[in-house]
């Protein structure tokens, strides 16, 4: 593995978490399926110790993108020789040993069909732009080109990168390798299936409402949603084009997801920090974080509201996690919570979530909006009206608005002075059936009418659709960093959100870390490990 000044400059602070990784690598023979479910950090240092090539581990993801990718639509652009050559490059630098290696040197990886790659399709789910090549780089991507990443290809998206399925008419429908006939979660969605079903190294995602989390929570991998702002956006489309680096949209963060905590505290070092074309902007920076054992953290567990109720298989992970913890734990209170309620909150995170994208509503659907707006026979569907005033809002109702989340902000900040951790749901269900209107109209799943109107299955009773957006929603609109880690012992994956205070992404990931020795982690889907 290059040493921590090459690595990160995260320096020691990386150093326990790449220590944890590399102790559990065999010193035997390791087969292909191994590799392919091998983390990231793994990967690294096995290619530049000269244990196996960058070239073998891609032709090993190649082979199994051939196999498995046709039933789930994960991947949906492949770039094999620009990959290959690259692979062959890494190759020979380590053979050579003429240049310094970079924290990833070698290993492939897929990034979500958002991300602006130069000389590669970037669609973003949309059928106007299913041509579209860039001649430029998202910020995310040049980082991690320039950590050594061998980028393959792209991921499954809906279109415009919003909805809580991933499917669209321009990339078609991706299936979770859990259950085919499932989500697999969005917006990020083929990008959790890549890498729960061993088809990349690792990968980066985007999320507003939930895009990382959600799909990190369906197909049980680890997922993180970093402090607002801590990673430039810029190429993130279609919110942040090429000529706009200081576009910073609402609610936006951007995140690592792989199969181990280990790869997603290297992967945020690597892409975090301020846009290129912006050397003055410092933005937010990480809290100094030093790692300290289980029985030195003070945790809360907000496990449910009577407002949003959890499936029996979610509050069952939940219990599970609690009885297992406990006993290591300084302290663990299922009662601790923030000084606001959820109801204040959700509806707070609902209205902003709807604004942050509001400034694209074509005129004809504000008409509509505004229509339902005064009509009162509208006012008994849940959401539909808070729906049309949000998108509406004034400028002066925003400024109030975003006050308010100012509140609910500084309440949790408060909060983190008592607490280390907060631990809270991702969605209220494991991955739920295909949405059925979308295999007539792929698209529909973008739509917020569509999603309003349509209702989850939860013990036996019917809840608002969109009340999957509301713990992600609360999360992110205080830009608090977040990682989902998978609990499930058995059964389709359950993931639970880890929370910090803003700037304490590493103690999110290492309490990830620490609470994989006492449940386990990531899990291979079975049927994948031929």
């Amino acid at each position: 593995m290059p040493s921590k000044e090459t690595t990160a400059s995260g320096g020691l602070e990386l150093e326990a978490f790449t220590k944890l990784e590399l102790a559990s690598i065999p010193t035997g023979p390791l087969s292909d399926t191994d590799l392919a479910f091998s983390s990231a950090t793994t990967l690294a240092h096995l290619i530049c110790t000269r244990r196996i090539t960058s070239t073998q581990i891609l032709e090993i993801y190649l082979s199994r993108i051939s196999c498995y990718n046709e039933r789930l639509n994960a991947i949906v652009t492949l770039d094999i020789s620009t990959a290959r050559s690259f692979a062959k490059q890494c190759d020979e630098a380590v053979q050579s040993s003429t240049k310094p290696l970079g924290p990833l040197h070698g290993v492939p990886f897929t990034i979500k069909d958002a991300f602006a790659t130069k000389g590669l399709r970037t669609t973003s789910g949309m059928m106007e732009r299913k041509d579209h090549v860039p001649d430029w780089d998202a910020v995310v991507v040049e980082r991690l080109k320039a950590a050594g990443a061998v980028l393959m290809g792209k991921t499954n998206v809906p279109r415009e990168i919003t909805g809580q399925e991933t499917v669209s008419e321009c990339l078609g429908r991706c299936r979770n390798p859990w259950d085919l006939e499932r989500t697999s979660g969005a917006s990020s969605g083929g990008a959790a299936v890549a890498v729960s079903a061993g088809l990349c190294g690792f990968e980066v995602g985007s999320d507003s409402g939930g895009s990382i989390r959600q799909p990190s929570h369906c197909c049980g991998i680890y997922g993180h949603f970093s402090t607002h702002s801590l990673v430039a956006p810029r190429g993130h489309l279609p919110s942040v084009d090429k000529d706009q680096p200081e576009k910073n949209p609402d609610l936006l963060s951007i995140g690592p997801m792989a199969r181990s905590p280990s790869d997603l505290a290297l992967i945020l070092d690597i892409i975090r920090g301020p846009d290129p074309l912006l050397p003055y902007l410092q933005g937010p920076t990480l809290l100094p974080h030093t790692p300290k054992p289980l029985s030195e953290h003070r945790v809360a567990i907000w496990m449910e509201d009577t407002t949003y109720p959890l499936g029996v298989p979610i509050r069952a992970a939940f219990t599970s996690l609690i009885r297992n913890l406990t006993p290591h734990l300084k302290s663990l209170s299922t009662t601790a919570r923030p000084p606001f309620t959820f109801t204040d909150a959700a509806r707070t995170a609902f209205q902003l979530w709807v604004a942050s994208s509001s400034a694209s509503t074509p005129p004809e659907k504000l008409n509509k909006l505004r229509k339902i707006r005064n009509d009162s026979e509208e006012s008994h569907k849940p959401y539909t009206v808070l729906h049309a005033n949000s998108e509406l809002l004034r400028h002066g109702d925003y400024l109030r608005l975003d006050t308010h989340r100012q509140s609910i902000s500084l309440k949790f900040s408060q909060f983190f002075k008592e607490y280390d951790i907060l631990l809270c749901p991702v969605i209220p269900t494991t991955a739920f059936p295909h949405d059925t209107q979308s295999f007539t109209n792929p698209d529909c799943v973008s739509s917020v009418d569509h999603r309003l109107s349509k209702t989850l299955t939860v013990n036996g009773e019917e809840v608002p659709y969109v009340n999957q957006l509301l713990w992600p929603s609360i999360v992110g609109m205080c830009g608090l960093p977040s990682a989902v880690i998978p609990i499930a012992e058995e059964g389709l994956p359950v993931g639970i959100q880890v929370v910090g205070p803003k700037g304490g992404d590493l103690a999110t990931i290492w309490f990830a870390e620490l609470v994989r020795g006492v449940v386990g982690g990531y899990r291979r889907p079975p049927g994948y490990e031929d």
